[in-house]
């Protein structure tokens, strides 16, 4: 028997933005601060061992044959806070430039009933850019480079730092693309990306 698992995750973030004009350039700059809480609570289940059945006969079974307590319970808690600047700039609607920075705190905590608590704390700085130019009206180019965090587990059982909370995993993407508006309600993009963990 598994019972219910349960996920809660609260999200928020607040920016102050200014726009000003330079020539034929409009920029844009933004400031964020952003909060991130998740919780996940998991129950090992109970195994019941109910005898001998017969295929294609149905038995049945009463409550008092079946145990349903949840067994021991796995919490995993992650805590992030992140702070940045984002850059944009425009001309016309021919060329835009982004870039930005952000410095992400993250904290995860995991308690599994059979072993002691552990806890993984990382700073990392995640910068992005990118450009986008239309070449032709009909035809727009653009690559970036982004870094960014992807959540990890915790070690399984059969490893040798098993049950312990591991790291954030740090990702870096490249890509080019292009993007061909054939019709006004239709258009093709086509891109090349690499990402490395």
């Amino acid at each position: 028997t598994s019972p219910d698992q349960r996920y809660e995750s609260l999200s928020g973030e607040v920016g102050l933005t200014r726009q000003f004009q330079a020539g034929r350039w409009t920029h844009r700059v933004t400031g964020s601060l952003r909060a991130r809480s998740s919780e996940g609570l998991s129950h090992a289940g109970t195994t019941n061992v109910l005898g001998p059945v017969r295929i294609g006969v149905p038995t049945r079974w009463g409550d008092a044959t079946i145990d349903r307590t949840r067994g021991d319970a796995s919490l995993d808690r992650v805590r992030q806070h992140s702070a940045g600047v984002s850059w944009r700039a425009t001309w016309g609607e021919t060329l835009e430039l982004r870039a930005g920075l952000q410095r992400t705190d993250h904290r995860k905590d995991a308690l599994r009933p059979d072993a002691a608590p552990t806890q993984e704390r990382s700073v990392s700085w995640l910068p992005n850019v990118s450009v986008t130019w239309q070449a032709q009206p009909k035809l727009t180019l653009y690559t970036s480079y982004v870094r960014g965090l992807e959540e990890s587990g915790v070690a399984p059982n059969i490893a040798r730092n098993a049950n312990e909370a591991l790291p954030a995993v740090l990702a870096r993407e490249v890509d080019l693309g292009a993007r061909w508006q054939a019709l006004p309600s239709s258009g093709l993009t086509a891109a090349v990306f690499r990402i490395d963990k």
